[in-house]
């Protein structure tokens, strides 16, 4: 199963204190979250949504593969229990979706070896559950402003 929503171009403002950006023009980021967790999607999406940002939702990885060649990816939310599943390979094979995609690694307080792999592997960031509406907007306004 796939939520899906198109970019859109929005006038978007964030207060300072949440991101590193106020109020500008963008076209929001395309953002992808890899979970099989409903709520962290619903989670997610109810935040970027309410500031602008669409999000894709994919339950596993077959799917996220299968479907991410038919739209620019800017960035993947990564669950750390997809990496648990799927092996470190799995940070590799998001890469060759896109050269440019960032990987942003969602973890809890017991995934603190996967950071530490992530972060070997070259992700661009880690989000801490329980994930604060800030920390997700600040982390799509700066993925929004990367090249």
């Amino acid at each position: 199963m796939r939520i899906e929503y198109s970019p859109i171009k929005k006038k978007v403002g964030i207060n300072q204190d949440m991101a590193t950006m106020d109020s500008c023009d963008h076209i929001e980021p395309s953002l992808k979250i890899l979970t099989k967790s409903k709520n962290l999607a619903s989670h997610f999406k109810r935040i970027l949504e309410a500031n602008g940002y669409g999000l894709d939702w994919y339950r596993d990885y077959p799917s996220f593969l299968e479907n991410t060649g038919r739209t620019p990816v800017k960035a993947v939310f990564l669950d750390a229990e997809v990496v648990r599943e799927s092996g470190s390979k799995i940070y590799e094979e998001i890469k060759k979706t896109s050269s440019k995609l960032a990987i942003v690694l969602l973890h809890k307080e017991s995934d603190r070896d996967l950071v530490k792999e992530a972060m070997g592997k070259g992700v661009y960031g880690c989000i801490r559950a329980p994930y604060e509406d800030w920390e997700i907007l600040k982390m799509a306004a700066f993925l929004a402003t990367r090249q």
